[in-house]
């Protein structure tokens, strides 16, 4: 498994300018991505962009697994949406996510859609 490494921006989140770069020169097999909150810059991916980044990769039949483990965790508003919401065909996003930042580390619980 080679792991290559895609700009991050803190206002815009993942650079989809540096992922199309990439997508076109090699075969990606799968993107991971925190676009809530993501350690250390706490950023978050703008909605128009998590959209943009999930038809992408449909495009390309790429699978994209979403860390969700901090969107718990805003403070502002209402939760963030996850890039699942933009999986209209539900086949290109896995989600993961867990309660273990907002109730418990000890309790580890985590989960996969």
């Amino acid at each position: 498994m080679n792991i290559l490494e895609i700009p991050n921006h803190p206002d815009t989140g993942l650079s989809l300018e540096a992922l199309d770069f990439a997508l076109a020169r090699w075969t990606i097999k799968a993107v991971i991505v925190t676009p809530n909150f993501s350690n250390p810059m706490g950023s978050q991916m703008p909605s128009d962009r998590k959209a943009a980044l999930v038809a992408r990769l449909q495009a390309l039949d790429t699978v994209l697994i979403e860390d969700d483990i901090y969107s718990e965790l805003f403070h502002q508003g209402s939760r963030p949406d996850t890039c699942l919401q933009y999986d209209e065909a539900g086949d290109t996003v896995i989600l993961c996510s867990s309660v273990s930042k907002t109730l418990a580390p000890g309790l580890r619980i985590g989960w996969v859609i």
